[in-house]
């Protein structure tokens, strides 16, 4: 079908085409106003025309009511962004047969145009058709009346081909023949055979063939008397014949021939476009239907049934009211008035089923003339149930949408490609400190100074060129109306059909949270500094009691102090670890994931005395850089705690979607009475703090520790990786 496409948008032109041709069932020629449109149509014929409602100089609708002035019944679709009932109700007035909104995804947008079109197509095809045969039925039957005009003039003047015959019949047998009498100039003229060469021959002779013509019918008039007439096809002549029999006297018949072949081939062909239009009706997926003057279906097609679940026999003869929605009969009885008086506005109204549901069906009517008289009413019923449902479900959407950004507690504004302010909350009023939205408006964001200086219209202008949102920028900002605030903006482009139509910008006021982040920090600056300051005496006051210590036992010698003075050494090197992990874990947290190394940090962890065997090579995980500390921490607790271990064995596998790495040593395990209490303290006697600094690690990426065998041979530990948090990169 070659369509004309006629839009001022030439990227809309562009897309167009490429999707309705790509079906192969379309060829597209463009336009990018009504006038150049209009010179093409005179140098070419098109199937239909697409048309964009709002075009300089003449827009759609003017473009479509210019064709149908001058005669031009193409198919006509309006395919506009404008939706406002007035325009709709113009163009379909107009003369367009369908009306659509551009919107929304463009894949199912222009498979719905091209089956507008094709439906268009086809139901003006189906339409000239219709007229066509309605032209084709008059014609046969002015000829018919003509000819049944020269018929009565024949009878009138004996000018009917008329012949009489007598039965040859040998005695006691039945007749074998029959033999021509007379026969009138009509009759040569009209078997085309001479007519004194006949007279007095039997039928075999003078027909020419093995058996007399209608033998038995002629003989059963000639011998009973009773009349008899049928039609008939004779081979030899190859014509149609309508055949009167009488009987004037016993054995004796008359035969009037009427010569039909026209007659009966004109039937035959009003019954092939007879059937060639019922076919069509038929595999409609609209739905026929003809109603007389008192609103009666006299006619409806058989899918009716996939609709309304009735069969067609069960609906003609019912008053069609029957059918229509009890809260819809009032304005369809007005309706049916209306079409009656010449109006073929299409309407929608609810269809009722035979299971007592309903669908929402759209009619377009118009009334049955005949002999200057209305008789009533055709027209065609389309299930628009799916669209009903669409369009509610679009009109709760968005009010969804606009009760959710009104309800908002983030201010929400949208412009147009121009900088033009479209919409803004409630919220981003309080926010922007405004005293109303008409106020905000008259701000261009693209061309505002002080929105200029700060590199915000530059920001805003590269999401709509670029196509992309662009990450939160904060910074800080005194509005025109002299609300100065700490401000995070976020900007993403609005899409239209694959068209960037403007932006969208997300405005929130986070000075309460800066000013909290602030003292946080300030806070925090000072418990590290007082920190370090605790960490540093107390670590001096280890030292002396170690130094004290060491010349306790070079003075006295006596054991059991000797052994005091060991308990209170070790207890000092514990705290002097413990003071240690609080430098480690000032560093937690501070440093932002990263991707590592998986073996490289068991490599680091790797001891001289206990070496470490790993299957983790080509394997990142990603986690805090201080992760490092929980291997060394496994290593510390193993090389302790694990005597007479000779080496730890790491391994990597899957399990499910996440990694499991596990940490086993071959050393002694855990004796049986100390079962479930070792996890409890740590990784082992003393490592309680090295524990809690592992799981604050891990817990910090989501990284998963438990101990799983910690008796038997060798103590086991696991970590639990989730997917996304590790990759594999040989």
């Amino acid at each position: 079908m070659s369509v004309l496409y006629v839009d001022d948008e030439p990227a809309l032109l562009e897309i167009g085409k490429l999707f309705l041709q790509r079906s192969g069932d379309f060829v597209v020629s463009t336009c990018e106003s009504a006038p150049d449109a209009i010179r093409l149509l005179s140098e070419a014929s098109f199937d239909a025309i697409i048309s964009d409602y709002q075009m300089p100089g003449m827009d759609g609708i003017q473009f479509l009511q210019h064709l149908r002035q001058h005669g031009n019944t193409i198919p006509f679709i309006i395919f506009t962004g404008k939706g406002r009932e007035d325009v709709v109700a113009e163009a379909l007035n107009s003369g367009a047969d369908f009306y659509l909104q551009k919107g929304g995804n463009p894949k199912p947008q222009f498979a719905e145009l091209s089956d507008k079109i094709r439906y268009a197509v086809a139901r003006r095809q189906v339409e000239e058709e219709i007229r066509q045969q309605r032209d084709d039925l008059a014609v046969a039957q002015q000829e018919i009346r003509e000819s049944e005009e020269q018929f009565r003039q024949l009878f009138e003047s004996m000018d009917e081909g008329m012949a009489l015959h007598e039965l040859v019949v040998l005695e006691g047998e039945e007749p074998e023949d029959y033999r021509i009498l007379a026969a009138n100039p009509s009759l040569e003229r009209i078997l085309g055979i001479d007519r004194q060469s006949i007279i007095g021959k039997l039928s075999r002779d003078a027909y020419g063939t093995d058996e007399p013509p209608y033998l038995q019918r002629y003989a059963r008039v000639a011998q009973t008397g009773i009349p008899d007439s049928f039609e008939t096809y004779f081979p030899p002549l190859d014509k149609h014949f309508r055949i009167s029999v009488y009987s004037p006297r016993k054995n004796q018949f008359a035969t009037i021939f009427e010569d039909i072949t026209g007659r009966i081939q004109k039937e035959e062909a009003l019954r092939k476009s007879e059937e060639k239009f019922r076919n069509l009706v038929e595999n409609l997926n609209e739905i026929f239907y003809v109603l007389d003057e008192n609103a009666t279906i006299t006619y409806i097609s058989r899918n009716i049934e996939s609709i309304g679940g009735y069969p067609a026999s069960k609906v003609i003869g019912r008053p069609y009211i029957d059918f229509v929605h009890p809260e819809d009969r009032a304005g369809r009885i007005l309706q049916f008035r209306s079409i009656l008086s010449g109006s073929n506005e299409p309407t929608e109204y609810r269809f009722l089923k035979a299971d007592g549901g309903s669908v929402w069906v759209k009619t377009a009517a118009r009334p049955i003339l005949r002999e200057g008289r209305v008789v009533g009413i055709q027209g065609m019923l389309t299930d628009i149930t799916s669209l009903k449902m669409m369009e509610a479900g679009l009109r709760e959407s968005e009010e969804q949408y606009r009760d959710l950004a009104e309800n908002a507690p983030i201010g929400i504004l949208t412009c147009d490609t121009e900088g033009r302010i479209t919409y803004v909350n409630q919220r981003g009023l309080e926010i922007l400190g405004s005293p109303g939205e008409e106020e905000t408006r008259r701000i261009n964001l693209l061309t505002f100074p002080s929105l200029v200086r700060i590199g915000f219209a530059e920001m805003l202008r590269k999401t709509m060129d670029s196509g992309r949102p662009i990450p939160a920028i904060e910074g800080e900002y005194c509005t025109k109306w002299g609300k100065a605030a700490y401000y995070r903006v976020h900007f993403s482009p609005i899409l239209y059909q694959g068209t960037i139509t403007g932006a969208r910008i997300i405005l929130d006021d986070i000075s309460e949270h800066k000013k909290a982040e602030g003292a946080l920090n300030k806070a925090n600056k000072k418990l590290q500094l007082l920190s370090g300051i605790t960490r540093h005496d107390i670590l001096n006051q280890i030292m002396v009691i170690q130094g004290y210590l060491d010349l306790a036992k070079d003075v006295d010698k006596d054991p059991a102090l000797s052994e005091f003075c060991g308990y209170v050494g070790r207890a000092a090197a514990a705290i002097q670890r413990q003071i240690e992990f609080t430098r480690e874990y000032e560093q937690l947290g501070l440093k932002e994931p990263t991707w590592l190394s998986l073996g490289g940090l068991i490599e680091e962890s790797d001891d001289p005395r206990l070496p470490i065997r790993h299957e983790c090579r080509g394997i990142s995980i990603y986690a805090d850089p201080m992760i490092e500390k929980v291997f060394s921490n496994l290593m510390d607790n193993t090389i302790r705690h694990a005597e007479g271990a000779t080496g730890v064995q790491i391994r990597c596998s899957k399990s499910g979607s996440a990694l499991m790495i596990t940490w086993e040593d071959d050393g002694p395990g855990v004796p049986d009475d100390q079962k479930g209490r070792i996890f409890e303290r740590g990784f082992g006697k003393n490592t309680g703090l090295g524990l809690f600094l592992a799981r604050e690690i891990l817990g910090i990426t989501g990284i998963a520790i438990a101990e799983t065998g910690v008796y038997g041979e060798g103590a086991r530990f696991e970590m639990l990786v989730p997917e996304g948090g590790y990759r594999i990169d040989a």
